[in-house]
């Protein structure tokens, strides 16, 4: 584990999965301090998430917790424990078929975890946040990107839960 005096982090949620890890790796290589969470859920090999963290552990400045995100409050001691210039948030529940049969689940994860994310930035005075929507929930739209802060994501939810339709 690192310690927090005069060390900036990007947070990457997700770590364990395929792009998370991928894009954990990317940052290590070019000399950027990770601190990676995943909740190494059983959506798909549990072995697989743990091969990938072992080989992020090989590499300078990563530091790996065990979490899942949508437990406000062990988040929140993270944030209090160190300081991030970023986040990228890659956590999500994977399957988009499984998705339908159990929606409330994929609700949990992949909003009520972002919406936390979110939330604590704006406490802790993060102001930038990646996050990768995912088809689960955008469907077959195209995608377009523009330049948001954390006031406007957090208002584009509110409009996606008061108008359910429009996502």
């Amino acid at each position: 584990m690192f310690s927090k005096a005069n060390q900036n982090f990007i947070l990457v949620t997700g770590c364990a999965g395929f792009i998370g890890s991928k894009v954990t790796e990317f940052l290590l290589k070019n000399g950027t301090k990770v601190i990676g969470i995943d909740n190494i859920n059983d959506a798909y090999s549990i072995k697989l998430k743990e091969w990938r963290l072992e080989q992020l552990k090989l590499l300078k400045d990563f530091s790996f917790i065990k979490l899942d995100i949508t437990e406000l409050d062990l988040l929140k001691e993270v944030f209090q424990q160190y300081t991030f210039d970023g986040v990228i948030n890659l956590a999500a529940r994977a399957g988009v078929r499984e998705s339908v049969k159990n929606p409330w689940i994929y609700i949990e994860a992949n909003v009520k975890g972002t919406v936390n994310l979110l939330e604590l930035c704006k406490e802790f005075g993060v102001k930038k946040f990646v996050w990768l929507p995912l088809r689960v929930f955008t469907g077959r739209i195209k995608y377009h990107f523009q330049k948001m802060t954390i006031q406007s994501i957090n208002f584009h939810l509110m409009q996606q839960q008061k108008n359910p339709q429009s996502v």
